[in-house]
């Protein structure tokens, strides 16, 4: 079967614009499936873009986020740590941090990936002691809060939903040293990584 190539439009996000394609197969849903890689030209989106991947029925990025540069923090505040990790958002910017046709995804879709991978060691980059089979290459870049300390760069994950806990906190999954991602709670001024889910 012969692979389908789909153009995602450049999206623009606070004046700035980032590209994503995706080479979408038969083989998409084999673990291992994992998308080349590029660098974005943005200096304001200073992440390396990945391919998308399909995981069951969903398609994530194979990257963090790092849209939305007048919003994203970098760890440290080292712009080096957004171009390994991706930006570092508080709930509401996280809102905002995907492109056109993608989304925070919710408790329940991450839900959705835990279950579907069963080991999710298989998920965590094998840059940072995982096996990476699908291609998902998820980063321990640490979190941050509104004082402007961070902690658990190269140790912990910590990526954003987009399900309110109550006023003030939200829902997140936290990649540990076991390689569980387990889920948590916490204040929506916390930052976190953000992965988008494809709508």
């Amino acid at each position: 079967m012969k692979s389908k190539l789909t153009k995602f439009a450049q999206v623009a996000a606070l004046g700035f614009a980032l590209a994503f394609t995706f080479n979408c197969s038969s083989d998409d849903n084999k673990e291992g499936g994992g998308g080349s890689s590029s660098s974005s030209g943005d200096d304001n989106s200073l992440v390396e873009v990945r391919e998308p991947v399909k995981i069951g029925i969903q398609t994530w990025m194979s990257s963090n986020s790092d849209l939305n540069a007048t919003f994203r923090r970098c760890y440290g505040d080292e712009a080096t740590n957004c171009k390994t990790f991706g930006g570092l958002y508080n709930w509401e910017a996280a809102k905002t941090a995907c492109p056109s046709g993608w989304h925070l995804p919710s408790k329940d879709e991450w839900q959705e990936l835990i279950d579907y991978v069963l080991v999710p060691a298989k998920l965590r980059s094998s840059n940072f002691g995982g096996t990476d089979n699908w291609g998902f290459s998820a980063l321990p870049g640490g979190y941050g809060n509104s004082a402007g300390e961070y902690s658990d760069i190269s140790k912990y994950g910590y990526w954003w939903s987009s399900s309110e806990y109550n006023s003030d906190s939200a829902y997140y999954r936290r990649m540990d040293n076991n390689n569980e991602f387990d889920e948590h709670y916490g204040e929506k001024s916390n930052l976190y990584s953000v992965r988008c889910v494809k709508d």
